[in-house]
């Protein structure tokens, strides 16, 4: 679930930037709480918007759900 993000925001691709946007500023920080859902993934006619960003994602994480990629940026 992604509080605090409008239905704007999730349709013109901005869903990634703004969760990257807030690990970063929790850095050094960062706990991330999982439960049973695996959370959505980046949607395919957002993809390009999101790897011009992120080019990582473009190399094998465009399946990956959207928590994943956070815990994985966390990673890097």
């Amino acid at each position: 679930m992604r509080w605090g993000i409008t239905e704007e925001q999730a349709k013109d691709g901005s869903i990634v930037d703004i969760c990257f946007q807030e690990i970063d500023n929790c850095q050094p920080f960062f706990i991330g709480l999982l439960g049973e859902y695996y959370g959505s993934t980046i949607p395919s006619e957002q993809s390009d918007i999101v790897c011009k960003d992120y080019p990582w994602i473009g190399s094998g994480y465009l399946d990956r759900s959207i928590t994943e990629l956070e815990i994985l940026l966390c990673s890097f």
